[in-house]
């Protein structure tokens, strides 16, 4: 039996200045919404169908593939 787990952190970019940066999970359902936390803010993010979550906040565009997944193997 295998499971599919998620990191707790994902690299969010914000596409108006294009610097990254590592966010907190706070909410996340694979391929509909994720929620990160910046600096103590939740951003809210859609997924946009094509691989990509994202939100906006303070006038400003957020973009991540998401959190990292790894499969675990269970006998």
């Amino acid at each position: 039996m295998s499971e599919t787990k998620f990191e707790d952190n994902c690299y969010v970019t914000c596409t108006d200045s294009g610097v990254g940066h590592l966010a907190d999970l706070h909410k996340f359902e694979e391929n509909k919404y994720i929620e990160i936390v910046i600096q103590g803010v939740v951003v809210p993010m859609k997924f946009n169908g094509r691989g990509l979550y994202i939100g906006n906040k303070f006038g400003m565009e957020f973009t991540t593939p998401g959190p990292k997944s790894y499969t675990i193997n269970r006998r």
